[in-house]
């Protein structure tokens, strides 16, 4: 089933421009990895170009901005999160289901130098990322229904692995003693509600990328790409 930020060819290309834009799109998609895994999303879409070895007309043919670049590198984590999720939503233990969830989702973030910005963008943008936000929000519900005591939400949860982001990437792992330790706190018992959160800012004005390297004029259209991939 597509999900909202998959992107369907268009009809009109045959088997050998399919295969020509995925390439591309791998080769664009491989060097914004390693280029924001470093340094973030201020990276340009002319620096995506060169460590990708393209054009910028290829470059913004195939993703006519760098938001829609980072659609697409979030929506590849986006469906492994979805599955999580849904495995947590389903099960017959909420609760250990939960944590199962956080300590899966902390070993992801240990090996991957974009959890920080995908996860800024994913929060940002739930409207296209809402199975994934919805899913989230089952399985945690499923635990406040199966005893989870504290006020605590999915955001929390999200939250909590954000705080945690820099201890997964240190070489002693001691992240692991760190989300024992918020876990044990998610299940005391305490009368007192927790502190109000601030909410999340969404839509334009939280765009994490900006097409301040756009060319002159409307960039090339993902429907020109097509016409020319092969």
């Amino acid at each position: 089933m597509p999900r909202p930020w998959s992107k369907q060819p268009l009809e009109s290309l045959d088997a050998d421009q399919l295969a020509a834009l995925a390439r591309r799109r791998e080769q664009i998609v491989a060097a914004a990895e390693r280029l924001m895994g470093g340094r973030g999303p201020a990276v340009t879409m002319a620096e995506v170009a060169a460590e990708a070895g393209l054009g910028m007309s290829s470059v913004y043919r195939t993703f006519a901005s760098k938001n829609e670049l980072l659609d697409d590198l979030a929506g590849r984590r986006a469906e492994r999160w979805l599955g999580i999720w849904t495995e947590a939503a389903a099960s017959d233990d909420a609760r250990a289901a939960l944590v199962g969830a956080m300590w899966t989702f902390g070993e992801l973030e240990a090996v991957d130098p974009l959890a920080d910005v995908v996860r800024d963008y994913v929060l940002a943008h739930r409207e296209t990322f809402g199975p994934v936000m919805e899913a989230g929000e089952a399985a945690v519900r499923r635990a406040h229904d199966a005893g989870l005591p504290r006020d605590i939400t999915h955001e929390d949860v999200i939250r909590a692995i954000q705080v945690l982001s820099a201890l997964p990437r240190s070489p002693d792992g001691s992240w692991r003693r760190v989300m024992a330790i918020y876990i044990d706190g998610m299940f005391a018992e305490r009368d007192e509600p927790l502190p109000e959160a601030a909410a999340v800012r969404t839509g334009p004005d939280a765009e994490v990328l900006a097409d301040d390297d756009a060319p002159d004029g409307d960039a090339p259209s993902m429907h020109a790409e097509h016409q020319h991939a092969g």
